[in-house]
């Protein structure tokens, strides 16, 4: 009787080894597998090897939640909007959309934008509509605003409060000089901005012209960088669409 049962002991240990093996195999051949996987991504996409470790880090990460990972949807055209815009998180597109509907509701604000760029010898146009779902409306929108810049910063001069008017009177004075405006149109715009400054105003108006002023004064150079880096890149992506559209005409700009 002792015989059959450690003949049965010894089957049933054999047995338990060979399923640890198995199963151990398996995992070794599911690890090979996904190492060979990511090794063919990289040498597919000319990739250098030293990203390897990172691409495993991030494929850990994005492996924990498989729900969201499902969702995720990134073209090309989407990739290269974000690219260039995220990282700015809308600096420009809030001004571009605050010009807009500033000027939108206000006929006798147009009419003093229209005059002051007449004076600064700058073509006269109505602030422009940004779209948001059209990223290539940032680039159009921005053409015209680095344009209409200097006739933007003479006419919300009126809007600022008494202390910065004195703070940057010398800038002002600065852009008549490299405009050459006159004397008398010069008056009349110190006419202009009086005019301006008792304008009534809602609070969200107030508001939205204090944004403005913020963005074209107060941190111009950083409006002027940002529309540089706009204008540099935004041509290169719209032509790399153009030649995208050709063999996939769905992509929507």
């Amino acid at each position: 009787m002792r015989e059959f049962e450690e003949k049965d002991a010894l089957i049933v240990q054999q047995l338990d080894a060979g399923c640890k093996c198995s199963w151990k195999w398996s995992w070794l051949k599911l690890e090979a597998t996904t190492e060979a996987m990511i090794l063919a991504y990289i040498a597919e996409h000319s990739l250098p090897l030293s990203i390897a470790p990172d691409l495993v880090e991030l494929t850990q990460k994005l492996s924990a939640d498989k729900v969201a990972l499902s969702s995720v949807k990134l073209s090309r055209t989407a990739a290269s909007y974000k690219m260039v815009h995220e990282p700015f998180e809308n600096y420009l597109e809030q001004l571009f959309i605050d010009l807009h509907t500033d000027h939108k509701w206000s006929s006798d604000q147009l009419m003093y934008l229209r005059e002051v760029a007449e004076y600064m010898d700058i073509p006269a146009t109505n602030p422009q509509r940004f779209i948001p779902h059209r990223w290539l409306s940032a680039y159009d929108v921005g053409m015209h605003t680095k344009r209409m810049l200097p006739v933007y910063k003479v006419l919300y001069f009126g809007f600022m409060g008494k202390e910065d008017k004195a703070l940057y009177k010398d800038p002002l004075q600065q852009l008549y000089t490299d405009y050459h405006v006159s004397e008398k149109a010069q008056r009349r715009i110190a006419f202009l901005h009086q005019d301006l400054s008792k304008k009534g105003m809602t609070e969200s108006g107030k508001m939205r012209k204090s944004r403005v002023v913020k963005k074209i004064w107060f941190e111009s150079q950083g409006v002027e960088m940002h529309l540089s880096v706009y204008l540099g890149v935004l041509p290169i992506l719209k032509e790399y669409v153009m030649v995208f559209q050709v063999s996939a005409s769905s992509v929507n700009i």
